[in-house]
């Protein structure tokens, strides 16, 4: 989700919203306000790919809320992760995006993404 630019604030009309949700039906694990945000994004990335040719924006888009749904629907590791957390759990290593690259097996290339 790209936080330069900020959804539609108006409320997304009941069609779109029954369509969203047709076409993507892992949209019922998230909750009615992330379903409005994501119908939000969806169709102004939508928009961005029709009038502009920009379409890469609404894969991310729903990318994003796929996974974010993804991390809703099992309930018991999302509350786990949702749990305060203490202490300190060691190093984290850093990955360069050329490190990253050679890493990367081609469906998981970070240019590509799959919906």
């Amino acid at each position: 989700m790209d936080k330069t630019s900020a959804p539609s604030l108006l409320p997304i009309p009941r069609p779109i919203g029954e369509a969203v949700s047709e076409v993507f039906p892992w949209v019922r694990h998230l909750s009615e306000a992330d379903q409005a945000e994501s119908a939000a994004e969806l169709t102004d990335a939508l928009s961005d790919a029709a009038e502009l040719r920009i379409d890469v924006a609404a894969q991310e888009v729903i990318a994003g809320w796929r996974a974010t749904a993804r991390i809703k629907a099992d309930k018991d590791p999302y509350a786990q992760a949702l749990a305060p957390t203490e202490g300190d759990f060691g190093p984290v290593e850093a990955i360069t995006c050329d490190r990253a690259a050679q890493t990367a097996s081609p469906s998981r290339h970070p240019s590509r993404v799959s919906i």
